[in-house]
């Protein structure tokens, strides 16, 4: 159980930074770098993204 929660808040995590702090950016160099880049952001600032993300995706700001 609660590897699944690890899980979910990993791809949570990964969407709010894309969502927040990787928004309207070009992210150049090889992909698997810029996904653990971003996977590693969003789970550092995730309690923080998390919420910001949905209230973006909500209200469509």
């Amino acid at each position: 159980m609660g590897f699944i929660i690890i899980l979910v808040y990993a791809f949570l995590a990964y969407w709010a930074a894309k969502k927040t702090v990787y928004r309207n950016r070009f992210l150049i160099g090889d992909i698997d770098k810029i996904r653990i880049r971003v996977l590693t952001v969003g789970v550092v600032l995730g309690p923080i993204l998390i919420p910001i993300a949905i209230l973006r995706t909500i209200f469509r700001f």
